[in-house]
C-alpha cells in the first residue's frame, strides 16, 4: 500500500523505486495525483510500465537511446519486414527529430509537432507509421498520450 502525502497545492504525491544510486541508496520518483483514486492508477501504470523494464533510470535516457533500446528489446523477435518499419520509422523519422529529447523533458507537444509536420508534407501514411510506432513504444504511456 502505497503512503500519500496531501501536498498544499492540494494534489496528492507518492513516490516509487526507480533504481539504486553507486553507494546503493534508492532513487525515487515522485507520482502525483488530483484525487486519491487518480493517484492509485497513476502508481499501477507506473507499476506495470516498471515490470515490463519499460520504465528505468530514464532521467538522462534521450529519445534516441531509448528507441534502440526498444528496437533492441521487444521488436527483434518480430518479422523482418515488420521490423524493418519499425527501424525505418525510427531512424528516418523519429530520431532525426526528437533523438536528442531527455524522455523526462519530452512532452505531448513535441510528438504532435512531429506528426504536423509530416502531415503538412503530405505524408499521411508515414505520419500514421510514426504515431503507431511511438504507442506501440508505451512512449505514450510515459507520456500520458
Amino acid at each position: 500500500m502505497p503512503k500519500y502525502k496531501k501536498r498544499p497545492d492540494k494534489r496528492y504525491a507518492t513516490s516509487a523505486i526507480i533504481g539504486y544510486d553507486e553507494s546503493g541508496n534508492p532513487k525515487r520518483k515522485t507520482i502525483y495525483g488530483r484525487t486519491i483514486m487518480e493517484l492509485d492508477k497513476k502508481v499501477a501504470d507506473f507499476k506495470s510500465l516498471q515490470n515490463k523494464g519499460i520504465i528505468i533510470d530514464n532521467g538522462g535516457m534521450t529519445v534516441q537511446q531509448w528507441s534502440e533500446k526498444w528496437l533492441e528489446l521487444y521488436k527483434a523477435d518480430k518479422a523482418y519486414n515488420t521490423y524493418q518499419m519499425y527501424k525505418r520509422t525510427v531512424d528516418n523519422h523519429i530520431i532525426p527529430v526528437l533523438g536528442n529529447i531527455r524522455l523526462n523533458v519530452l512532452k505531448k507537444h513535441h510528438i504532435q509537432e512531429l506528426l504536423n509536420n509530416i502531415v503538412q508534407s503530405a505524408h499521411n501514411r508515414t505520419a500514421e507509421l510514426v504515431r503507431l510506432t511511438i504507442q506501440v513504444s508505451d512512449a505514450a504511456k510515459l507520456l500520458r498520450l
